[in-house]
C-alpha cells in the first residue's frame, strides 16, 4: 500500500464525514468535475474501486484516524455488519444482493434503516462508524 499525501488523507476525511463531493470541490476552489478526476486519481493510486473501500483501507492503515462518527450506543443486526463489511470492500447495493442472495432493494432498505438509525447521509460515513466501532 502506498503511503497517501496529506492532501489525500484530507480528501479521505472529508469524505468519512460525510461531506459530499461537490462541497469538497468548492472547498478546495475547484470544479466538480476536477475534484471528481482527483478522486478517480486516488482511487487508482490505491487500486479501490470507490469512497468506501478507500476509507475502510485508510482506517485499516491508520493513514486517517481523526475523524468524526456519531455517537452511538446502539448495535447493528448480524445481517446489518455483513452488507456493511461487503460495502466496506467495495461492493454495490447489487453486487451485494447477488452474494447474499437477497433482491438489491432489501439491500437498499437494509442501507436506509442503517443510515436513519444512525443519522448518516453517505454509505462511507457507515463505513468509517463501522471500523471505529469494530463491528466488521
Amino acid at each position: 500500500m502506498k503511503i497517501p499525501s496529506p492532501l489525500e488523507v484530507r480528501y479521505a476525511r472529508a469524505l468519512a464525514e460525510g461531506m459530499a463531493v461537490r462541497d469538497l470541490a468548492k472547498q478546495e476552489s475547484v470544479t466538480y468535475s476536477t475534484m471528481r478526476g482527483r478522486l478517480h486519481r486516488l482511487y487508482r493510486k490505491h487500486n479501490v474501486r470507490n469512497h468506501n473501500q478507500l476509507i475502510a483501507i485508510f482506517i485499516r492503515n491508520k493513514f486517517l484516524t481523526e475523524y468524526k462518527v456519531p455517537d452511538v450506543d446502539k448495535e447493528p443486526t448480524d445481517k446489518q455488519k455483513s452488507i456493511l463489511r461487503l460495502i466496506a470492500a467495495g461492493y454495490n447495493a447489487r453486487d451485494v444482493g447477488i452474494r447474499k442472495n437477497i433482491l438489491k432493494r432489501g439491500i437498499e432498505e437494509h442501507i436506509d434503516n442503517l443510515h436513519k438509525k444512525y443519522g448518516t447521509r453517505f454509505n462511507r460515513q457507515l463505513v468509517a462508524l463501522g471500523l471505529h466501532r469494530g463491528w466488521f
